[in-house]
């Protein structure tokens, strides 16, 4: 939780748990915010992964919901988990930081090929991780 490291959901997180622990309503970030992703919950990953592994299929697929959600998207939901509204203010981050604009999964080879689909919710899924991340956050002082 610490150095930015962590990927978009993780650090949104962390953002939004350090600022209501200090009392802001403010956030920084990355790029402008129309920057899409496809979520993916972590038990969802892994069950995915189980289902490819026990099939016979060999060739490379995506992993995915086919949902792209941006991260200002992101951002007003996680808030809203929090119960902490925030703006956000936008930094510059080291070049190329912003990735690529768009991007989202098509999952017509992963639900043929591993008979998977997510089960997790981006709601629920963020919930989890909005909570455990706070808690670390609170934590740490």
């Amino acid at each position: 939780m610490d150095g930015g490291r962590e990927k978009v959901p993780g650090a949104i997180c962390r953002k939004i748990a350090h600022a209501k622990l200090r009392g802001e309503h403010e956030i920084g970030l990355w790029g402008n915010g129309t920057q899409a992703r496809d979520f993916v919950y972590v038990t969802d990953a892994a069950g995915c992964i189980l289902g490819i592994t026990a099939s016979s299929y060999d060739q490379p697929l995506n992993l995915g919901t086919g949902t792209a959600t941006t991260v200002a998207e992101l951002v007003a939901l996680t808030s809203e988990i929090a119960g902490w509204p925030v703006t956000v203010r936008r930094e510059d981050g080291p070049a190329g930081v912003e990735g690529v604009q768009a991007r989202s999964t098509d999952t017509t080879l992963v639900a043929a090929h591993a008979a998977w689909k997510p089960e997790v919710s981006l709601r629920d899924g963020m919930e989890l991780t909005y909570r455990w991340v706070y808690d670390q956050v609170a934590a740490r002082g």
